[in-house]
């Protein structure tokens, strides 16, 4: 009985200590990037990587070989490809970040995940429910890693925010007010404004408020009130949306293309309020209650988009297929919402 047990406790240690040691190799090995597009988000992403452990960039790909070998000669990364064809079918790349318009996003998406590549995508992750549950299905049967780059959850400012709500230092929420506006160019042409590439304010901007209302309220909705207000072009240019939650939690969020607003959010509870500038890429984040005052600043130098890629970063070392902060099934729920509210805005897309 003596040998059997030393036989056990030898073999335990064995696994024990395989298993520890893949863990720590893992942590330690590098992911390696590549960026599909090479336009504005690219760029801050691309400069926010340099604050990202065990990541690198290796490869850039472009629809013009020229504006790809551009991008990557300024952020110094070793390949640039005249094609994402060629980007997704570069052996050295583990993930694939999609920094285009979210009309492209699915069929990148799923370019990417067919070439065995994990995927980080710019919001919104697709344009429909219907498309990310293809997408969904996909990387699910190809084992691949998959997550919608929505950075907001990730800032050190909300993180702090939810962190006093967890702590009850407003006491219970009863509000929440959300708002992300601006004049923007009205040309027909623009992006923004074209039916054919999924424009309107909801899908670019007023993600935004809604995802800071979802994080807040962690409740199912139980009203919806819609109001909108539809270009010459029939994309909504303006929306105001009154939400209940069933735990009581009432929410007005407003985006639009047509005027500046105060882009901030306001938290209202029992004991108090919590203000968050920028609350889409906020630096800062303000509470108010019996205690006085405090402000929360964040001094880092980058924008922000490190944050969500180290999260990918560790995510992919610990083997994992969903990050626990973004799932899959949070980027659905937002979609269905997203759905249910173009559908009272009576705003559907030529290509649906």
């Amino acid at each position: 009985s003596k040998v059997v047990l030393l036989v056990f406790l030898v073999g335990l240690l064995y696994f024990w200590s395989f298993e520890t040691i893949t863990k720590i190799i893992n942590k330690m090995k590098t992911i390696h990037w590549g960026i599909l597009g090479a336009g504005r988000i690219a760029e801050k992403f691309a400069a926010d990587f340099s604050a990202v452990g065990n990541g690198k960039i290796v490869a850039v790909g472009s629809r013009s070989l020229d504006n790809a070998k551009k991008f990557a000669q300024k952020y110094n990364i070793g390949k640039w490809h005249g094609s994402y064809q060629d980007l997704v079918q570069n052996p050295e790349v583990d993930i694939i970040y999609i920094a285009t318009p979210h009309n492209f996003h699915f069929e990148q998406v799923e370019l990417s995940l067919t070439n065995g590549k994990h995927v980080l995508c710019e919001k919104p992750v697709t344009v429909n429910a219907l498309q990310l549950e293809k997408l969904m299905h996909l990387a699910k049967a190809k084992n691949l890693f998959f997550m919608e780059a929505m950075w907001t959850p990730f800032l050190p400012a909300v993180q702090k925010v939810m962190q006093w709500l967890g702590e009850g230092q407003i006491g219970t929420v009863k509000m929440i007010h959300a708002e992300f506006g601006y004049a923007g160019n009205a040309d027909p042409k623009n992006r923004l404004y074209n039916p054919e590439l999924a424009g309107g304010a909801l899908l670019d901007i007023g993600i935004y408020p809604l995802t800071m209302a979802e994080m807040v309220a962690q409740s199912k909705i139980e009203t919806l009130q819609v109001q909108s207000v539809l270009s010459t072009t029939g994309i909504d240019e303006t929306n105001v949306l009154q939400i209940k939650y069933q735990n009581g939690i009432l929410a007005q969020l407003r985006s639009t293309f047509t005027a500046q607003l105060k882009n901030e959010a306001i938290i209202y509870g029992t004991k108090g309020m919590i203000v968050i500038s920028s609350f889409w890429m906020s630096k800062k984040a303000q509470i108010t209650n019996d205690n006085g005052e405090e402000i929360f600043i964040d001094e880092s130098t980058t924008l922000g988009y490190n944050h969500e890629a180290q999260h990918v970063v560790e995510m992919l070392q610990l083997g994992k297929t969903e990050s626990d902060i973004m799932p899959l099934s949070r980027s659905l729920q937002m979609m269905r919402l997203m759905d249910a509210i173009r559908k009272e805005m009576n705003l559907k897309y030529p290509f649906e």
